[in-house]
C-alpha cells in the first residue's frame, strides 16, 4: 500500500460513491476502481460491500479508515514540518511552538 492509495481510499469511504470520489481526486473512476481492487488483493480483504446506492465499509475497511486518517494526518503533518525546516523555520514538537532560526542556530542548538 502506498499513500496515494490510502488517499483513495479514504475519499471512496468518505463520499461512498466510487464515481464521486474519482471526481474529487480528478481521475476517471477505472483507475480508481483497479486501485481499490488491488488494495483489496494486496491486504487480502474486502474493503467495501457494493450496493445500489454505492459503496459501504465493511469492519475491516472501518479500521484501516480510521487509522488510515490518521497516518495520513501525521504523513501531511511530517512534511509541513520538513518544508518548513527547508525554508529555515524551527519547529519543537516538544513545546508546541515555532522559531525562525538559521540552519547554524539549529546546529548550535544540539551543541548546548
Amino acid at each position: 500500500m502506498n499513500i496515494r492509495q490510502l488517499e483513495y481510499f479514504i475519499v471512496m469511504a468518505e463520499t461512498q460513491q466510487i464515481t464521486e470520489a474519482a471526481q474529487q481526486l480528478y481521475i476517471a473512476q477505472p483507475p480508481l476502481s483497479r486501485s481499490l481492487q488491488r488494495l483489496e488483493n494486496e491486504l487480502g480483504v474486502v474493503l467495501f460491500t457494493r450496493t445500489k446506492k454505492g459503496i459501504e465499509l465493511t469492519d475491516t475497511g472501518k479500521v484501516l479508515y480510521e487509522k488510515g486518517r490518521l497516518l495520513l494526518k501525521n504523513y501531511k503533518d511530517m512534511l509541513n514540518v520538513i518544508k518548513k525546516r527547508k525554508k529555515g523555520i524551527r519547529y519543537s514538537a516538544n513545546r508546541n511552538r515555532v522559531s525562525h532560526s538559521s540552519s547554524a542556530g539549529w546546529q548550535n542548538s544540539f551543541l548546548t
